[in-house]
Parts: structure tokens; C-alpha cells; sequence
């Protein structure tokens, strides 16, 4: 059945370095604010950097928080469509 097969299918799933930093906060005890929090101190660490536009996106920039925010809901958004959350 298309049932059982979800449950035999084992395809690799390869992830950003932006996507592991995210999905590592989505564990089900993190608020969607807690997850921009921890994502947002990596930027600022320059641990992780985003791209607008085709150029990183400096952490200093007036527009980060907001630019952060996006990108938390961005990946959210293709974790769900592509079955990594279930809700």
C-alpha cells in the first residue's frame, strides 16, 4: 500500500548549512520566536550567513531581524513541504 511504502522509503536528504542551523532548534519544545533567536545569534556570530539578492546579508544591517525572520519562516515552510515537520 502507499502507506507502507512511506514508511520503507529511505532517500538521502541532503541539507544546507542554513537548514541544518534551523532544524537543529525544531524539536518541538522551541517556540517559532526561541527558533529566530538561535538563528539570528548564529548570524551575528557570523556562524551563519544569509544570502538576499545574491549577497550576504551583513550582520550588522539595520534590516537583519527582519531578514532573519523571514528566512526562519522561509525554511519552515520547505521543512513542512517537503514532510520534515509534521504538525
Amino acid at each position: 500500500s502507499a502507506a507502507s511504502d512511506v514508511y520503507k522509503r529511505q532517500d538521502s536528504i541532503k541539507l544546507t548549512d542554513g537548514q541544518r542551523v534551523v532544524i537543529q532548534y525544531v524539536n518541538g519544545e522551541n517556540t517559532l520566536e526561541a527558533i529566530f533567536e538561535n538563528v539570528l545569534a548564529h548570524v551575528k556570530k557570523r556562524e551563519l550567513t544569509i544570502n538576499q539578492n545574491g549577497s550576504a546579508v551583513d550582520p550588522k544591517s539595520s534590516s537583519l531581524e527582519d531578514i532573519v525572520r523571514e528566512y526562519v519562516r522561509e525554511e519552515l515552510k520547505r521543512f513542512s513541504s517537503q514532510s520534515f515537520l509534521v504538525s
